[in-house]
């Protein structure tokens, strides 16, 4: 164990990692603590496949979002015109707001997320692979504040994502009440009069 202000920082195997659990292969010790750090073409994998499946997933449901978009229009506009022109301008526009107020926002926090994520894994790569110089030289305390910065940027970043996301489902919320308030609204006349 090398300490750091009295706190374990690194703990080095005695055996390779060949030995430890095989290249590549995360095994966990009695306590639990990840013995060997996993390869980085797994993580490339993964990275590649969550893409994959959420770009499908996507695909799927813009084509079935434009099917239902498509046949209940056609419905909607033999029962009132009106109204039918109305929810597709609405439609429009509380899109082009949620693109506005948190797309874009979204889109950079998640940036900075990956961007935070991949700095962190290679901060613990490399500390695990220069673990004995880091030890032999004293330089614990400047890995673990160099860790610490990164993962308080992590920690500011995805608090970030928390309250952006809280203001999406707040405005998502609102708009899902107006939703079934305004073509009451609107088809109203037509009945009453």
């Amino acid at each position: 164990l090398y300490f750091c202000h009295r706190k374990a920082f690194f703990r080095l195997s005695a055996q390779p990692p060949s030995e430890v659990g095989g290249a590549g292969h995360a095994q966990q010790d009695e306590k639990g603590l990840l013995m060997t750090i996993d390869n980085p073409d797994q993580r490339i994998v993964a990275d590649v496949e969550s893409f994959t499946k959420a770009a499908l997933n996507f695909s799927v449901v813009f084509l079935g979002a434009g099917l239902r978009v498509a046949s209940f229009g056609a419905i909607l506009y033999n029962i009132s015109g009106s109204l039918a022109v109305f929810l597709i301008v609405y439609s429009m526009a509380m899109t082009g707001a949620v693109t506005w107020l948190f797309g874009k926002r979204l889109a950079v926090l998640n940036f900075i997320q990956r961007k935070c994520e991949a700095d962190l894994r290679f901060n613990l790569v490399r500390a695990r692979e220069f673990a004995e110089s880091i030890a032999m030289f004293d330089g614990g305390c400047r890995e673990y504040q160099r860790g610490r910065e990164i993962l308080n940027e992590l920690i500011l970043n995805n608090d970030n994502v928390i309250w952006t996301m809280f203001g999406y489902e707040a405005f998502q919320n609102g708009t899902q009440y107006l939703t079934g308030l305004l073509p009451a609204v609107i088809v109203a006349p037509q009945y009453l009069a």
